[in-house]
């Protein structure tokens, strides 16, 4: 993210390493390994951090278990995501390692969660504290603004211009594609529950991405299309640290899913809650 290490690396490594990578058994990969192999490519990659508007709201959503369908919670840490209840390996998470997945919008904070008829949810909506601003990885971002006709990053150029113009050379920015490409094919597939193996390679490529430094220190998290609502919007993967340093929750409501509505909408019955206090308490 600061030299050009890409001059350093042969075209040739760079498509041998993708294709090593690409045809890894992930059922029986270490994750580490996936890093060890990543490594060169990504210490090599050359990405533009993304800057989000504080006004912008953050949502997450939190299904209701059998025994607590009618309950309202009484603090927003009951909507984070916690350690003993990860099991399974996300986009960006290991088991057992939180990550706090936000969405863009309030319905898409739902449909990250596949919701059914009758399920209950809490969703939260968390504002940036004053003065912060997340600095987050984007993948697959311009992209998404650019089907959507918005702008992204006020008046700077595009990406690939300021890029380009990093790099300094036709045969650097080639290399640059290559592996871009790669992350985005990548962090945006599409994995089918039961096959959450498929996200090694993601969470390997995340745990790279944060680590990066900028020169206002380090990355905060990863910005993203939404892969359940066919990228119509964005999602952000932040780290704990980094959630509760930017963010506080400002609003929480209590969802009922009713019935499905095209173009991923829903009809719901819902509560709000009257306040959200500055120690995250709840209030009815």
């Amino acid at each position: 993210m600061n030299d050009n290490r890409l001059s350093q690396l042969s075209q040739r490594f760079i498509l041998e390493r993708l294709e090593i990578l690409k045809g890894t058994d992930l059922a029986s990969a270490r994750i580490d390994d996936l890093k060890a192999m990543l490594f060169d490519l990504l210490s090599a990659y050359t990405s533009t951090t993304l800057l989000i508007d504080e006004t912008r709201p953050i949502f997450r959503a939190r299904r209701h278990r059998q025994d607590e369908k009618e309950k309202l919670l009484d603090r927003v840490d009951e909507v984070y995501p916690k350690a003993c209840f990860i099991k399974r390996l996300g986009r960006a998470n290991r088991e057992r390692t939180p990550i706090f997945y936000f969405s863009a919008d309030k319905v898409i904070a739902l449909h990250e969660l596949k919701p059914n008829i009758e399920e209950i949810f809490s969703v939260i909506e968390c504002r940036t504290r004053q003065g912060v601003s997340p600095f987050l990885v984007p993948i697959g971002i311009h992209e998404l603004a650019r089907r959507h006709n918005a702008r992204i990053g006020g008046d700077f150029q595009e990406p690939a211009v300021r890029i380009r113009a990093f790099l300094g050379n036709d045969e650097d920015f080639e290399k640059h594609k290559l592996i871009d490409n790669f992350v985005a094919a990548e962090f945006l597939k599409v994995v089918d529950e039961g096959q959450e193996h498929l996200y090694k390679v993601t969470i390997a490529i995340a745990e790279l991405l944060f680590d990066f430094e900028t020169d206002m220190g380090r990355i905060d998290g990863i910005a993203y299309p939404s892969i359940a609502s066919e990228q119509l919007n964005a999602n952000v993967a932040l780290l704990p640290e980094a959630f509760h340093r930017l963010y506080k929750p400002v609003a929480c409501t209590w969802t009922r899913i009713e019935e499905t509505r095209p173009n991923h909408g829903f009809f719901v019955s819902s509560r709000e809650a009257q306040s959200v206090s500055n120690e995250g308490e709840i209030a009815w």
